[in-house]
């Protein structure tokens, strides 16, 4: 149960970041748009390197696999449209 309340919890933070992420990102000129989705699509590439050199990932913790995180960053990317 306390773990229920902490990912809800951590759901509404996730869900506000968002939406004032969205809310600023409205208020950039169309060069600093397209800057900004550069740098996301930039540290999407990173983190897609890191992940897929990973050697052992803590599977025994609870952490996805490699293959599996790769998955996960890619759907992220598309979701929110940077994929």
């Amino acid at each position: 149960d306390l773990l229920r309340l902490i990912a809800q919890d951590e759901t509404r933070h996730a869900s506000l970041a968002w939406r004032i992420a969205k809310w600023a990102e409205e208020r950039l000129s169309a060069e600093e748009q397209a800057e900004l989705r550069a740098l996301q699509q930039a540290e999407l590439r990173r983190m897609a390197c890191q992940l897929a050199r990973e050697d052992a990932p803590i599977t025994e913790a609870g952490l996805p696999g490699r293959d599996e995180s790769l998955r996960l960053l890619t759907g992220f990317a598309k979701v929110v449209g940077l994929g």
